[in-house]
This record gives structure tokens, sequence and C-alpha cells, in this order.
């Protein structure tokens, strides 16, 4: 998620990401870092330093955007997929604040061998015996000057990040209220 925005930011909020145009990027945003997100894996088994890093990294993001233009998109060998994804229906997503403000934003998923609920087939993320399998899952709980502000997650599968972010993306950058925020039609493109 933390890519998505990087790259996102970079076109100003909200007038950058408004609009048909805005939809463009953000799709766009969504593909490169799912792309870079396939590098990921169980970090006992696969080297994650250099992807993470990439994925949170402002000049990554600057070079990514680079390689974004607002009046076409390309084959998936331009953001870098190299893998299909496997459609997950075992996901479920809670979100909670207490009186306290204590916050829980939690995401659970069902995997087993032999079931569509298997990790994408990346070599970063194949399975193996003891090896925990890489989610789209991003809980996410947002702070602003050490103030709770909001809890949010989905469930859906390769669509949990798309739709966490745009949720996040319609209240902070677009400044829509929580519910227009959450019931807001979402977009999604998978690169195959």
């Amino acid at each position: 998620m933390i890519l998505i925005l990087n790259i996102l930011s970079l076109y100003g909020f909200p007038s950058g990401i408004s609009g048909s145009l805005g939809v463009h990027r953000t799709i766009e945003a969504l593909k490169h870092a799912f792309a870079v997100k396939m590098n990921l894996g169980d970090p006992e088994y696969v080297n994650i330093s250099a992807a993470f890093s990439d994925m949170m990294s402002v000049s990554f993001a600057k070079e990514l955007k680079k390689t974004i233009y607002d009046n076409m998109t390309f084959s998936p060998g331009h953001y870098g997929g190299r893998w299909n994804q496997i459609h997950d229906h075992g996901t479920s997503h809670i979100s909670v604040i207490d009186r306290e403000c204590n916050a829980v934003s939690m995401t659970s998923t069902a995997i087993s061998k032999g079931s569509s609920n298997v990790p994408p087939p990346a070599p970063a993320n194949f399975i193996r015996p003891g090896k925990r399998s890489l989610t789209s899952m991003s809980p996410t709980i947002v702070l602003m000057d050490g103030r709770l502000k909001a809890v949010i997650g989905a469930s859906g599968g390769g669509m949990i990040t798309a739709g966490t972010t745009e949720v996040f993306l319609n209240h902070f950058a677009k400044g829509m209220d929580p519910f227009s925020s959450v019931i807001s039609p979402r977009f999604y493109h998978h690169v195959h």
C-alpha cells in the first residue's frame, strides 16, 4: 500500500487522482505494486530485503511514475509482472475500535493445497513444508500526530490491497466521509 501511495502522491492529492485520469493512474500504480509484491515471500526462505526496500522507497516510486503514461497502458512485462495470481475466496476482515481508541485491523485467510486458496504461483511464494505463504492482506491502522484516525482492511484475495488503498484515498485524499469512502464503487485491474 505504501508503494501505491508513494506513486500517487507524486501526482498530488486530490487533483492528481480525481476523475477518469485519476482512476487510470491508480490502476497503473496498483499494477506496479502487485508486480513488485510478487517478489515477496517468507523471509526464512526468500531474501525480501531489496523488494521490501523498493516498496518503501520514494525514489523507487518516482522511477515507477516515469513509466506511467496518462494516455496508454502496457503489456504485463512493462510492470514487471511475471506470474499469475490465483483467486482467493477464503478471506475475511474485521476492523474494530473501542471506547479508549484501541484499534484492531485483522485479516484472516484459509489456505490449503488443492483449493483455489493457494498463494500466487510466484517462485518466492511457492509452497514448501513449514513455509509461511504471502497473502495480499493489508490491515491498516492510520495514526496522525499519535492519534487514531482510521482502521481499514478488506477481503477479496488479490483485490485486498486495491480495496484498502481506495478506501484510504477516498477518505484521506479525496475528503469523502467514512461511509461514502467504503461504499463508493471500486476499480481493479489484474496483470496477467
